[in-house]
């Protein structure tokens, strides 16, 4: 070989702060390059793509390719063939069986309604991928918080709740039992605190792996012992609280609902369901409070806060929100916003709006926000119609009895529709079509809603998640000091 080229000292790199120390070495991996004394410049994937070429049964190889291509992302190997990651991955495990990272990182690559067929013909779903790798490592954390969250979605369609998987050494996991074992094995322990808050009814306990059996509000005290700076943590103990109630947390002091909020808000700006819960602890629509960073923001102002870094199309709640706290002549320009590229619903509002035409956006994009057909009847008077995109026009009577079909428990339409029926100039409202209404739910002081994310992708897995999709998760329920707003859970 000839003699090789003398040796180019790289510059070094400028001292970087802690914090960015991880991103750089990251950066500068997929930035090296190898010179070699024939002329070539191999990178990183280039150097990937030649072992292949030199053995195409390297599963060490065909396995670290795929962890370097993005999401639609491929690549051209040396025999000319075009593959992506799940081709990749399958290659894997084609000739390493007992690979358990290429099981758990292919459950990630697909949504749990689908099914994906392995070279040996066997067709397995996200959930039978992710108990695949624990067979063959049953002391993988990841799979098993990821197994918990297919876990949840299954019990979404059930009325009992026991969706459960049986592990190759007999272990029986439900969603709450993969989610202890994530815990056991130190696996972001705060954030699988926080999970199981999630799982428990408001009277349940858990038992952790220490013995210790904890209830909603003392597992979120947990999650904040592992991580103190876990904003979803405080804004769902937030949530453990009525108006004039305080919890302490250890070596932090006394908090009440506000504090909690306003130290997460402080901890991660970009929540969007701590601006929302924070908003709607206001008690008027008029009253203001002081965020940590010194701006000063009344309740519309919080739920603008929200829109901005909300997840589409959870947005169209918290517009309805904005909606219902303007006055039927303001007009109001809301900001820009990012839209993924296969959302399906209508383009959001760029010019002003007014208080109709914003509820008249909410209700086209989603036909079951009882609030905004209520408050869109309130904008009508007497013969007044309102025409929607999809082509309806409504009377406020229609309105009300629009509200009715998508909440059937609310007498105060019921009497402002008999009130209307009553006039004279109303006649004709079929409201003998509505069939009867159920018994309502015990009254209580707060209402309980799902944590979870409304995705059907599996959280944390194979790296081509939305940053959103995790603050999905991370919401407290709250309740607006004039009852006008609804909290989630």
């Amino acid at each position: 070989a000839p003699a090789p080229a003398p040796a180019t000292q790289l510059p070094a790199p400028a001292p970087a702060p802690e914090a960015e120390e991880d991103e750089e070495k990251k950066t500068a991996a997929s930035e090296a390059v190898a010179v070699f004394a024939d002329g070539r410049r191999l990178d990183h994937r280039q150097c990937m793509i030649e072992a292949i070429r030199c053995n195409p049964r390297n599963t060490r190889a065909i396995f670290f390719l795929s962890q370097l291509l993005g999401k639609d992302e491929t690549v051209k190997l040396a025999d000319g063939a075009v593959v992506d990651a799940v081709f990749l991955l399958k290659e894997t495990i084609k000739y390493d069986p007992n690979c358990s990272l290429a099981y758990y990182q292919l459950a990630g690559k697909i949504s749990l309604r689908e099914k994906i067929r392995l070279d040996d013909w066997r067709k397995l779903s996200a959930q039978e991928l992710l108990v695949e790798a624990l067979n063959r490592n049953p002391q993988h954390g990841p799979s098993y918080a990821a197994l918990a969250s297919a876990l949840v979605y299954a019990d979404r369609g059930s009325k009992t709740n026991k969706a459960q998987v049986v592990l190759r050494n007999g272990k029986v996991l439900t969603a709450a039992a993969a989610y202890r074992e994530a815990l056991c094995l130190r696996y972001q322990p705060a954030e699988m605190c926080v999970r199981l808050y999630r799982l428990l009814k408001p009277t349940e306990m858990v038992q952790l792996p220490d013995g210790r059996h904890l209830n909603r509000q003392q597992l979120l005290l947990e999650a904040l012992v592992y991580n103190p700076q876990e904003d979803s943590a405080l804004n769902n103990l937030a949530s453990t609280l009525r108006d004039k109630d305080t919890v302490v947390i250890p070596h932090r002091g006394l908090f009440n609902r506000k504090t909690l909020l306003l130290e997460a808000q402080h901890i991660n700006p970009r929540a969007r369901k701590v601006y929302d819960n924070l908003a709607h602890i206001l008690p008027s629509a008029t009253a203001t409070l002081k965020l940590k960073d010194g701006r000063v923001m009344n309740r519309r102002q919080l739920f603008l806060e929200a829109y901005r870094f909300d997840a589409w199309p959870s947005r169209i709640a918290v517009l309805e929100s904005i909606a219902l706290t303007m006055g039927d002549d303001e007009v109001l320009q809301l900001p820009p916003i990012a839209v993924p590229r296969k959302d399906t619903l209508p383009p959001p509002p760029t010019e002003p709006l007014t208080r109709q035409q914003l509820l008249m956006y909410v209700i086209e994009s989603d036909k079951n926000m009882h609030r905004s057909y209520h408050a869109l009847a309130q904008t009508l008077h007497g013969h007044e119609t309102v025409t929607l995109g999809d082509g309806r026009t409504l009377s406020k009577a229609d309105l009300l009895i629009e509200t009715i079909r998508v909440q059937r428990t609310r007498a105060a339409v019921y009497l402002e529709l008999a009130e209307l029926m009553s006039t004279s100039h109303i006649a004709g409202i079929p409201v003998e079509s509505l069939s009867p209404a159920p018994a309502p739910a015990p009254a209580s002081s707060k209402e309980e809603s799902s944590d979870d994310d409304p995705d059907d992708e599996i959280d944390g897995v194979g790296g081509d998640r939305d940053e959103n999709d995790e603050e999905e998760a991370d919401e407290g329920e709250q309740s607006e000091g004039d009852g006008e707003g609804e909290g989630e859970g």
